[in-house]
């Protein structure tokens, strides 16, 4: 890789996490990997995706036009102890957070962390074993956490971890709520709930005090359409008040404010691990299985090749661009504490 001196490396940490967190540019984490510009258009910026390989267990990020890849974080060579490293296998969610200077990321083997993205620093992680299968950031800086249906009996919860200034990690939940077959969470801005699957079912949670303590406390509760099950992913429709919803067998849009369900037509809509939209410049990807639940590509709607890796074991996609759905404009790394 090539060398950076000091001058060019603080103004690569300028442009990717602003003057106000300067002083962090000076710690060295991991390798620096200059980001190109952001955009949520063609022009002036790259299409960036975020991918979670398991053939390499690492967190990447690549430029779909010149199939470079630009980032990545490889949790074995991260701080994490060693004796921890092995929760961090089979990643399966990489969510950009914050204006995409982080990315949200959690393994099947039981792991969750949030990585900046300037240096590969290490901001948070837990353990919550279960299956951890995604995880979102709630307005106060807290991070729940979606944990499927585990052999370990850990799973079927929705985990919530306090993201505390003090320490880096976070030994203990500070609330388990029950929520079978959880694959997913993402926060709805607007109407200040969450928003998760549980197999045939689509929920909804506010996020309030109980008993003294932030909980997540049960609201509404939607049956899929088609007695559709299985629901793994659930992600914000670009520049839309509403949700993709992945199943077993169909790919559905979730209307928030009319609470409706409109079927989705593509090339290939069958047990998808992921989908991510965008500007209309950008097509929707999905990451369609075609070798045992992985794929070594990442298609659009109507089965094109958009990226692909030899051997590459890529469980999940995501476009690096703002999610308004979700965060505001200006979205700031947030601590509980």
């Amino acid at each position: 890789m090539m060398k950076l001196n000091k001058n060019k490396l603080l103004a690569y940490c300028l442009l990717l996490i602003g003057v106000g967190t300067l002083p962090s540019c000076e710690e060295t984490y991991g390798p620096m990997i200059p980001l190109p510009p952001l955009s949520n258009t063609v022009e002036g910026g790259a299409r960036l995706l975020a991918m979670a390989d398991q053939q390499e267990d690492k967190a990447v990020v690549v430029n779909v036009s010149t199939g470079e890849r630009v980032w990545e974080w490889n949790p074995q060579k991260s701080n994490i102890p060693d004796s921890e490293k092995p929760k961090f296998t089979l990643l399966d969610e990489v969510k950009p957070i914050y204006n995409c200077k982080y990315l949200l990321i959690t393994a099947t083997r039981g792991g969750v962390a949030i990585v900046r993205m300037s240096d590969s620093k290490l901001m948070f992680y837990a353990l919550p074993m279960g299956y951890p299968h995604s995880a979102e950031v709630l307005p106060d800086g807290n991070v729940v956490v979606a944990c499927s249906d585990a052999p370990d009996k850990l799973g079927n919860k929705l985990k919530l971890y306090e993201v505390d200034s003090t320490a880096v990690y976070s030994e203990e939940p500070i609330g388990e709520f029950d929520n079978f077959f959880a694959h997913n969470a993402v926060w709805d801005r607007e109407h200040f709930r969450l928003w998760t699957t549980a197999d045939d079912k689509l929920l909804s949670w506010a996020y309030e005090k109980s008993g003294g303590k932030m909980a997540l406390v049960p609201r509404e509760t939607f049956a899929l359409p088609d007695r559709a099950a299985e629901a793994h992913d659930l992600f914000p429709v670009y520049g839309e008040k509403g949700l993709w919803v992945t199943t077993v067998s169909a790919v559905y849009k979730f209307d928030v404010t009319t609470k409706t369900f409109t079927k989705f037509s593509g090339a290939v809509t069958s047990n998808i691990k992921s989908i991510s939209s965008g500007p209309k410049e950008y097509p929707i990807v999905l990451l369609a299985p075609n070798k045992n639940y992985w794929s070594d590509r990442v298609i659009d709607s109507g089965g094109r090749t958009i990226y692909m890796k030899p051997n590459a074991k890529i469980y999940k996609a995501r476009w690096m661009l703002q999610n308004a759905f979700s965060y505001p404009d200006e979205h700031t790394f947030t601590q509980s504490r």
